[in-house]
């Protein structure tokens, strides 16, 4: 069993997390969708395109899979690896995530799919995690610091494609 005050203990709870978030929004997705969709502004449905509910699991499950792959691809007790580096980073991005998830309720007027698990859970654990890894050296200063651009890609144009593709999925 890996222990939490662990570097490789805490990596693992990366996608764990992940996971629970993904699970909050999964199953009220399906209830707020329409919602959703009906104050979306116009131009931003034509840039990320429109999924149905279906499409929107079938992604959810693929990118947590993809984030569980990543962190049983080495050894995160190894200094510098780099699937330590992209856990970290998928986490940068679920702190920036949290931000989303405030302005969708604010939009939406009240609770909007993932909101408890992004306050609860990823606000907190994220900036748990990033205080570990600069405290302790995890990654360079240089390396750490790329951690808000590189959530900025994740979260914006890499999340727009996966949505993309997502809508064209043959599910209905």
């Amino acid at each position: 069993m890996l222990a939490l005050d662990t570097r490789p203990g805490l990596l693992w709870l990366v996608p764990f997390l992940f996971a629970v978030h993904n699970l909050e929004e999964g199953v009220l997705m399906r209830r707020y969708l329409a919602r959703a969709r009906a104050v979306m502004p116009a131009r931003l449905k034509r840039i990320i395109g429109v999924t149905t509910y279906r499409q929107f699991a079938a992604l959810l499950v693929f990118i947590t899979a993809v984030v569980f792959l990543i962190a049983a691809s080495s050894d995160l007790s190894e200094p510098g690896s780099a699937a330590g580096y992209a856990l970290i980073a998928v986490q940068a991005t679920m702190l920036l995530n949290v931000a989303s998830h405030i302005g969708a309720a604010i939009v939406l007027r009240g609770y909007s799919p993932g909101l408890v698990t992004a306050i609860l859970v990823n606000l907190p654990f994220s900036l748990w995690l990033m205080s570990v890894a600069w405290q302790e050296h995890w990654y360079s200063a240089s390396a750490l610091l790329w951690l808000a651009p590189l959530a900025l890609l994740l979260h914006g144009p890499v999340l727009i494609g996966l949505l993309k593709a997502a809508a064209r999925l043959p599910l209905a």
